[in-house]
């Protein structure tokens, strides 16, 4: 008996856009893994500011925290761009469009980030999957979106 591998239900499509199944799989790698250098910089920068929320700090304690926040923030946008940079060609190559942001916040940052890694998840993994192709690109394109105005606030 032979053993087929999983393959999702618009592997076809991604497959023609990227050039092959190594060129997916090198795409699936990269777009996975910068995702979560993504998620977690969001995760780290909502445990900071939730544990130091309402805490009086020394003015030294404040820049300390200020500057692990800022470091945060700057890794967090230098991977929501590189993943914007890798996503949105294929995204587009495959019909779906950047959507625009619209208006965010930082507490928007972890939301954001976690809704670009399930799409992405969903998309090159099917995970959970129930939707269409037509229905996760554009799912996929807002979330990025709006990871890219929180990256750059």
């Amino acid at each position: 008996a032979s053993i087929q591998a999983h393959r999702l239900p618009w592997q076809s499509e991604l497959e023609a856009a990227l050039g092959g199944n190594a060129q997916l799989e090198q795409f699936t790698n990269q777009a996975l893994d910068l995702s979560d250098q993504v998620s977690s910089r969001a995760y780290a920068l909502r445990a900071l500011e939730s544990r130091f929320a309402g805490t009086t700090l020394s003015v030294p304690e404040r820049a300390e925290v200020e500057r692990i926040a800022a470091e945060h923030r700057r890794e967090l946008k230098s991977a929501a761009v590189q993943l914007r940079a890798v996503a949105a060609p294929v995204i587009e190559q495959l019909g779906g469009k950047i959507a625009p942001a619209g208006q965010t916040s930082r507490a928007a940052a972890f939301d954001a980030a976690r809704r670009t890694d399930q799409s992405l998840n969903v998309l090159l993994a099917g995970a959970g999957n129930a939707r269409t192709l037509d229905e996760i690109l554009p799912e996929l394109s807002k979330a990025l979106s709006q990871l890219m105005k929180v990256a750059e606030e």
